[in-house]
């Protein structure tokens, strides 16, 4: 057992039932015998006050124990300290050295705050490249304010291609990200940001195919609010509609369909106008058509291949067994989530 460890242990049980002043005396007597954990929750009570009259510098000399051993809540823990002026000198350089450190053991906060101090020129000289790393790997744990400032700098390009943060403008991966996580304050945070609602990603889904494909009603309600367009389609030819009834989600449906196009006529008028617009290809050819039907170039690739041969009968009937395929594909990837596995030895 490692030095100090029985003491920690205490400490914690103390701490959970509430008995501060028991906590401290666990935590001070395995923190004396260099105990990482106990020192920076030592660092933690002095913070915040808990069983002890708050003291600032006591806090940030158990913090500095702590990190020196590699911990990294008390690097990050310091390196804000050294970063606000809290208990010590304000020192933005110390304060980027001990948030780096920090980051360096995947801790999301400090990623975060790092990213910020390179945004901010702070301790670092100003580097947007750097800030959009942190920001990013701050973003993919989850972090909504990382989430927000990514979804930002691209799109003003800063520490990105600008002509893929400006001409382009693809569907902002933070967006995405907070989307696919179902972040509902994190998508509030990006809309707020004036950020590009119906932008599309590689597969030309916009946020609302993304959400349905998720089943999340309540952030379809919230798209379909700020003016998130249905009728977009991806590259598979599938408007927000006929996702949501390629996986059986009938309050989707719903929902959609009182945005536009009821459920019953979609799929009749869907068809018509698949095949309508391939003999529009033909003969006014691409790139001009995908513009007039808010569509891409892959989107009438795909349906000309599949389906160009066909009247909106022949379509309808060939499309059935492929939405059957779709939802026993479904099943299986929902399978997968399952799988139990035996503890460690």
């Amino acid at each position: 057992m490692p030095v100090g460890a029985e003491d920690f242990s205490k400490g914690l049980n103390a701490y959970s039932g509430g008995d501060y002043v028991e906590a401290l005396k666990w935590f001070r007597r395995a923190a004396e015998q260099g105990h990482a954990g106990a020192q920076s929750n030592l660092g933690f009570m002095y913070d915040t006050g808990d069983g002890v009259p708050q003291d600032y510098a006591e806090a940030a000399k158990w913090y500095h124990h702590a990190a020196d051993n590699g911990d990294a809540e008390a690097q990050f823990a310091i390196g804000s300290m050294y970063r606000n002026g809290q208990g010590v000198p304000q020192d933005y350089v110390e304060a980027v050295k001990w948030l780096r450190r920090a980051a360096e053991q995947g801790h999301v906060d400090a990623e975060f705050n790092l990213g910020l101090m390179y945004r901010n020129g702070q301790g670092v000289p100003q580097d947007h490249a750097e800030a959009v790393k942190w920001f990013q790997s701050a973003a993919e744990q989850g972090h909504a304010g990382a989430q927000n400032n990514l979804g930002l700098m691209y799109r003003k390009g800063e520490g990105v291609p600008q002509d893929d943060a400006v001409r382009r403008r693809p569907l902002s991966p933070a967006f995405r990200m907070a989307i696919l996580a179902g972040a509902m304050e994190s998508v509030r945070l990006h809309l707020r940001s004036g950020i590009n609602i119906n932008a599309t990603d590689e597969k030309g889904r916009s946020p609302l195919i993304l959400v349905v494909s998720r089943g999340r009603l309540d952030l379809c309600q919230l798209l379909l609010a700020e003016g998130a367009d249905p009728s977009i389609w991806d590259n598979e030819g599938n408007d927000a509609l006929a996702v949501a009834r390629l996986r059986g989600q009938a309050e989707i449906a719903e929902l959609l369909g009182s945005a536009g196009l009821s459920e019953d006529q979609h799929g009749s008028v869907r068809d018509k106008q698949m095949v309508a617009i391939i003999g529009e290809t033909d003969r006014a050819g691409l790139p001009v058509v995908p513009r007039r039907h808010k569509g891409s170039e892959q989107t009438l690739y795909t349906w000309k291949k599949r389906f160009g041969a066909f009247q909106a009968y022949d379509v309808r009937r060939l499309k059935q067994p492929e939405q059957e395929n779709a939802r026993l594909k479904e099943l299986v990837d929902l399978a997968g989530l399952f799988v139990l596995r035996r503890p460690a030895a």
